[in-house]
Parts: C-alpha cells; structure tokens; sequence
C-alpha cells in the first residue's frame, strides 16, 4: 500500500489498542492486560508510562537505569518503520515486574504476546514465568528472518507476586524486541 494507506492502517490499530486500555489506569484489577513497549532506555521508569524510556502500562523492566542501559539502542532500518524505531535487542535477559494487583494477582486464563524482529538468521527466545510460585518456561522460535512477528503463548494461572514476574532471554541468534502485552482473555 502506499505510503498514507500504511499510516492510515497503523493508524486505525494503535486507536483500538489504546481504546481496550482506556479508563484502567487506575484499575488494574480490571485492566484487560499490561503491555510494554521497548525504546532506547533513558531513565527509570514508573508503572504508569511517559516520554523517555519504555512505554509501559502496569508492568516495568526491572533494573537500575545503568542496567537497563547496557541493552542496545533500536534500531530504524529494521523492517517496519512503526515497529524498527521503537526495540530494545536482547542481548542480556529483559526481567518484568507486573503490577501484583493486575488480574487480581492471577490470570487464569493469561495469554502473552511477544512482538519481535529476527536479525539475519532464527531467533530462538526463552520465556520464563510463575504459576502458583513454580516456574514455567516456553522456548519460542522467531523463525521469520528479517520480518516482525508476534508470538501468543498460553500462560494460564500465571501469579504476579515477585519482582521478576517474567524474564525474557535470547539463546540462539539476535532478537529484537518491540512489545510485550500481557492479556486475560
């Protein structure tokens, strides 16, 4: 499509995503989800979002900002102008603290959506969370070479209670991440 078709459809989905989240800022009780997405770091950041440094909504990366900062710029040549200027590569584990109150401290029937870019060859991602004080783990393959993908993985009873609710790590090949929603469905 050309050019303003593109805008027109980024456009159109940004609006409906933003629409599901309205009104639970301060609810996250309620909240149909958290979700963060990956900028270059700047500063530490609160559970409620801002202008530098992650985009987040009831979840953070959990680190001091010297630790978040040793993980590498985005980068803008990478696929998608909407997604390549707005990622964080993996190159030491992501660890993210979900507001203990969202879902009521569990998602029964969670599900979490891992949006990422494949440089150059396969990227395999590991994903560890907790359900009922165990962990669990899904090892995720971005088998798209140079492409944006979205990965869902079934989390059903994940519990929020720790500090590192969800680690995310690259074990094979270089991945770059752009968001990750966290949603009861």
């Amino acid at each position: 499509p050309a050019v303003s078709d593109t805008i027109k459809i980024h456009f159109k989905e940004s609006v409906s995503f933003v629409n599901k989240y309205l009104g639970f800022i301060h609810y996250p009780k309620q909240s149909p989800g958290a979700w963060i997405a990956f900028r270059q770091p700047e500063k530490e950041k609160s559970y409620i979002g801002g202008n530098s440094g992650n985009w987040n909504f009831h979840v953070i990366q959990v680190g001091t900002s010297a630790e978040i900062n040793k993980q590498s710029p985005g980068e803008n040549n990478m696929g998608d102008l909407f997604y390549g200027l707005y990622t964080r590569r993996l190159i030491d584990p992501v660890i993210l603290d979900v507001n203990d109150s969202l879902f009521g401290g569990q998602g029964d029937k969670a599900k979490i959506l891992i949006t990422a870019f494949a440089k150059d060859e396969p990227a395999i991602i590991k994903l560890t969370w907790y359900s009922k004080n165990k962990s669990q783990t899904k090892t995720i393959v971005f088998g798209q070479i140079n492409n944006w993908a979205t990965q869902i993985i079934d989390a059903s009873s994940i519990t929020f209670n720790k500090q590192d609710d969800v680690k995310i790590e690259c074990v094979s090949g270089m991945a770059y991440l752009h968001m990750v929603e966290i949603q009861n469905r």
